[in-house]
């Protein structure tokens, strides 16, 4: 329990430095995308098992489609799990939220966590194609 309270205060900074960029748009820099908010994905190592995290705060009445999560072992050049159109959770603000924990990981090798997709809505889509690497 206490691992997951440390994944989850990892995410709330990662939202905190999202909303700080977020708010660079009244600077006149664009968004990345118009129907997606917020992306965060996080992955960490508990002992010899990833845990991965994905949420994605998107536009109401918007969509998720083609969704592809990875688990990617850089060292080794492998994906080591596939999530192909994965059930996600939920929540009130429309955030679409992904957790999932693969064993047989091998510390000291570097991870990548990634996400594909497209976020549709009123036939305009944003394709998402993001990750993230961090060493076990």
């Amino acid at each position: 329990m206490k691992k997951f309270g440390a994944l989850l205060l990892a995410c709330l900074m990662m939202v905190s430095a999202l909303s700080f960029s977020a708010s660079a748009n009244d600077y006149g820099i664009m968004p990345c995308w118009n129907n997606t908010n917020d992306l965060i994905i996080a992955h960490k190592a508990v002992g010899t098992t990833a845990c991965c995290q994905i949420d994605m705060n998107i536009a109401i009445g918007a969509t998720i489609t083609n969704n592809v999560i990875r688990l990617i072992d850089v060292d080794e050049g492998r994906i080591v799990k596939t999530w192909t159109n994965p059930t996600m959770t939920v929540d009130a603000v429309n955030t679409h939220s992904f957790y999932d924990e693969v064993p047989g990981i091998t510390n000291g090798h570097v991870y990548q966590l990634t996400i594909q997709c497209q976020v549709w809505r009123n036939g305009v889509y944003d394709t998402i194609s993001d990750g993230v690497a961090a060493q076990y």
